[in-house]
């Protein structure tokens, strides 16, 4: 996991509870709230879940796929300059998850 630039330490832990119950930490695994604790963290602004978030809605993990979803996330946390998201974001580009492909776009990204 990249670090937070948020300084809310409360989404980070919101997020961290759900890093580990995606995982089954020290608890019974349970992507299902998972899912939710990053969904609130996201919608509060945490960086971090916004990324764990796509990753549920792009790969069907406790939701269904939703690929607009997921590239939506990856461009609102890639414009705050989260490079996971830049990544993933001229990956979208380039394959055309969730956009149409655009490989100008992909290169600017990836450079």
């Amino acid at each position: 996991m990249q670090t937070n630039h948020n300084s809310d330490s409360n989404l980070s832990g919101i997020r961290h509870l759900g890093y580990y119950y995606q995982l089954g930490i020290e608890t019974e695994k349970n992507e299902i709230r998972a899912f939710e604790l990053y969904k609130e963290a996201a919608e509060k602004g945490d960086i971090d879940s916004m990324y764990q978030l796509r990753c549920c809605y792009q790969h069907g993990i406790r939701t269904e796929i939703n690929v607009i979803k997921a590239f939506k996330l990856y461009k609102t946390s890639a414009e705050i300059g989260y490079l996971n998201s830049i990544y993933q974001l001229g990956h979208c580009h380039k394959v055309g998850v969730g956009t149409g492909k655009n490989e100008i776009k992909a290169f600017k990204l990836y450079k």
